[in-house]
Order: structure tokens, then sequence, then C-alpha cells
């Protein structure tokens, strides 16, 4: 069921305390399955405060340069009054996706290919199969083709078969194994 009132916006940083509850539900779920630590708020902190703030060059091992842009996107959707009281909905976080846009910058200053990769994404359980993950899919690769980027990337779980069927729904293919065989690499063309 798609919510038409929904919506999908870039975050930014009054968003951080919202996305930083979905991104430690959705640690805690990978550390069910056995592939990641709980508990892990202060380096989601800084990822979702990266991702709501933009994008910057850092200096890799010997002066190398690259570009990080960090991304935080927004699924939200109109929540009645718990209460009962009156008729009023607010717009309400219900899913948030994290990614990074990065490449190499080189010598004459220019940069070179750039990729794109889907590092954390959650929607809240009650707001599951309504759209939300395919429409901030949607919106990070209009914004990534901007880049000539060419396929948005991701890893998921070898465990989460509801993952990799979800993400299989939304286009994107087994690349190869990666990460000390727990994780599966798959990417989707734009």
């Amino acid at each position: 069921m798609v919510t038409p009132e929904a919506t999908v916006r870039w975050g930014n940083p009054d968003d951080t305390q919202a996305c930083l509850a979905l991104a430690i539900l959705n640690q805690e779920r990978h550390a069910q399955l056995g592939v990641a630590e709980a508990g892990q708020t202060g380096f989601w902190r800084w990822r979702i405060g990266e991702a709501a703030g933009g994008g910057r060059v850092l200096l890799g091992p010997e002066g190398a340069r690259r570009v990080e842009a960090w991304r935080l996107i927004v699924a939200e959707e109109p929540v009645t009054n718990p209460l009962g009281l009156g008729e009023s909905a607010a717009m309400a976080i219900v899913g948030m996706l994290v990614a990074v846009l990065h490449g190499a910058v080189r010598e004459d200053g220019e940069t070179g290919p750039l990729r794109c990769r889907i590092d954390n994404a959650y929607v809240r359980p009650g707001f599951r199969r309504r759209g939300h993950t395919h429409r901030m899919v949607d919106f990070l690769g209009g914004w990534a083709k901007m880049f000539e980027v060419v396929n948005l990337e991701l890893q998921v779980a070898k465990g989460n078969a509801l993952g990799r069927a979800a993400w299989g729904a939304l286009g994107f293919e087994q690349t190869a194994e990666t990460v000390e065989d727990r994780f599966l690499a798959m990417s989707r063309r734009l």
C-alpha cells in the first residue's frame, strides 16, 4: 500500500535525533543477525551528522585526496494524534537512508568517476510496504545521476534474507561477496 501523503526530502540537522533512533534500531537488527555490534550510538551520531551537513574533501594515505558527500534522506508520513484529540496530523519521520557519494581527486584537481553507496536504510516496522524505501532510493538516484554516477551500491548481510529480497525487489542485483564473507555487495544501474 503506497501512502499518497508521504513525502521524501533531504534530511537536515534538525532530523538527527529521529534518524539516530532509526539507525540504532537498524544496528540492533544487524546485531541479532550476528553481523554487527549493538550500541554504536557515537558512530551513528557522527555519520548522520555528516549526512545532514553535506560533503568534504579528505586527505588519505600519502596525500591522496578523495571527496565524500554524505547525504541523509528522510521519509515522512502524516501521523494522526495518538490521543484522538482533534483532527490534526503531523508529519513524522518513518524512514531514513544514509548514503555517500565518493571518489578520488586527481592531481589536476578534477574528481575521478564517482560512486554512490547506500550506507544505512531503515523504515519503522509499522510503516513498511508503503513505498518509502523505493521513494528514498529513487530520490537518491536522481541526485546521483547529476554527478554521472552509473550505479547505486550497497552491502547486505548474507543472513538478512528479508533485506536481500527487499533490495532485489528494488532492482538491486548481487555483484560479489564482501567483508569477511558476511555481506553481499549489490548494485542497481541508474
